[in-house]
C-alpha cells in the first residue's frame, strides 16, 4: 500500500499576526446599556448574568424533561433543577429591562407612495363604503351597445329604463358610482376586508394620514371661497 502523501506548512508572511491577535482579545461592544453599566470585568460571564437575575442557557433553567425521564420511576419534579430563590445582588437590572420593553415604541413604517394614493382616492371617493349596497346594483337588459337599452334599477321596487345616452350620462356621475371593492382602481380585486385592512394601515401611519387630512381641509377651504 501506498503511503500518505504529505503536505509541509506553509508560513503566511502576508498575514499580520499582532493584528490578528488585537482582534482576537479585543472584546466585543455590549449594546444593552443596563448589562453595560452593571457589568464587572472581572467576573465571569456566567457570574455577572447570574449577579443580575439572568440566565445564560435557558434550556437549562426551564429544562424539557426526556423521555427517558418520563419512563424512569422518578418524578419529573425531580429532574427539574430547583430555581434558586434568593434575589440577586443586582436585581434593579431586570426591573430597568422590563420597563425598556413595555415602554412603546415607535413605528417608523411608511407605505409606498402607490399605496398612498390608492387609499387616499378610496377615501376622497367613497369614504367608509368598502362594499356595495342594494341601492347602488344595477343590471342590464339587452346589449349595452343598442340604441336603446334597458336599465333596471332595484330602488323601492320601482323600475326605470333609460336609453343609451342616458346610460353613459350615468355611468359617468355620482349616482352608479360603486364601493370601493367595484372601484376600476381595484385591479387586484381584493374584497372589501382587504380593503378596509388596507386603509387602516395607512391611518395608523400618522406622517402620512395627517398629512392627507391637512391636504383636504386646505381644498376645502378653497372650494368654500
Amino acid at each position: 500500500m501506498g503511503k500518505v502523501r504529505k503536505v509541509r506548512k506553509k508560513y503566511n508572511y502576508n498575514k499580520n499576526r499582532r493584528r490578528e491577535w488585537k482582534k482576537r482579545e479585543k472584546k466585543s461592544a455590549v449594546g444593552c446599556v443596563q448589562l453595560k453599566e452593571s457589568w464587572d470585568e472581572s467576573k465571569t460571564l456566567s457570574k455577572n448574568l447570574q449577579e443580575m437575575g439572568l440566565v445564560l442557557d435557558p434550556n437549562k433553567l426551564l429544562a424539557v424533561p426526556s423521555t427517558k425521564d418520563n419512563l424512569g420511576p422518578r418524578s419529573v419534579d425531580k429532574c427539574l433543577p430547583v430555581p434558586n430563590k434568593s434575589t440577586p445582588p443586582k436585581s434593579f437590572v431586570i426591573t430597568e429591562l422590563e420597563k425598556e420593553a413595555n415602554r412603546p415604541q415607535e413605528s417608523h413604517a411608511k407605505l409606498s407612495e402607490s399605496e398612498v394614493l390608492f387609499c387616499t382616492h378610496m377615501l376622497d371617493r367613497y369614504g367608509d363604503d368598502y362594499k356595495s349596497s342594494e341601492d347602488k346594483t344595477f343590471r342590464v337588459r339587452g346589449p349595452i351597445l343598442a340604441i336603446h337599452c334597458d336599465v333596471t334599477t332595484v330602488r323601492d321596487g320601482s323600475v326605470c329604463s333609460f336609453s343609451a345616452v342616458q346610460w353613459r350620462v350615468l355611468c359617468s356621475s355620482t349616482v352608479l358610482d360603486k364601493a370601493m371593492a367595484r372601484d376600476y382602481r381595484n385591479y387586484y380585486q381584493d374584497t372589501p376586508k382587504q380593503i378596509k385592512r388596507r386603509i387602516n394601515a395607512f391611518k395608523n401611519i400618522p406622517d402620512q394620514y395627517n398629512a392627507y387630512l391637512e391636504s383636504k381641509k386646505s381644498t376645502s377651504k378653497r372650494n368654500n371661497t
